[in-house]
């Protein structure tokens, strides 16, 4: 079972870091972090991010940041977010742009373009496994989400278009 509080601090650093390494990109000009803000919660979006555009001008590209400990090869793909009510899962409701999945674990993090990603998942979900896990808050209720395992080799095949960025080492 996780515990909500723990898994919100990893993504907040998990933010922090993405930050760090996107302002360090030549592309960049600005940050926003609007993970705190009301507007930008229910669109799945941590991030503004200000970079120059192939033209010179300045595009704004929405990131949702995730972080992932786990070393097992796969991707979780949130699909139901909450079991108990049948509310959709955040791969499949976020509105960002892209997707920076972080793996600690293997010191890389994925730069998912996710309309991309979804329509290859969508004509390929079928082929992976499910997984329900657990959740408590503070206040002691606890929900259930569903995710789909995909291995990142799949993803990353069958999106060529996915970045791969190194995270530093622990």
């Amino acid at each position: 079972m996780y515990d909500w509080k723990d898994k919100l601090a990893a993504g907040k650093e998990g933010v922090e870091l993405i930050i760090t390494l996107l302002k360090a990109r030549p592309e960049t000009v600005f940050i926003d972090d609007v993970q705190d803000e009301p507007k930008y919660q229910p669109k799945g979006i941590d991030l503004l991010w200000h970079r120059k555009g192939t033209n010179g001008s300045v595009e704004v590209v929405s990131v949702e940041v995730k972080w992932d400990t786990y070393t097992s090869g796969n991707i979780a793909l949130e699909t139901v977010s909450v079991v108990e009510t049948g509310t959709t899962g955040c791969f499949l409701t976020s509105e960002a742009d892209l997707w920076v999945y972080c793996f600690p674990g293997y010191a890389k993090a994925l730069v998912i373009p996710l309309r991309q990603a979804r329509e290859w998942f969508t004509t390929h979900q079928d082929r992976y496994r499910r997984r329900v896990t657990s959740s408590r808050d503070s206040g002691r209720s606890e929900w259930h989400t569903e995710v789909a395992l995909v291995p990142i080799d799949d993803l990353t095949d069958g999106v060529p278009t996915i970045q791969v960025m190194p995270l530093p080492s622990a």
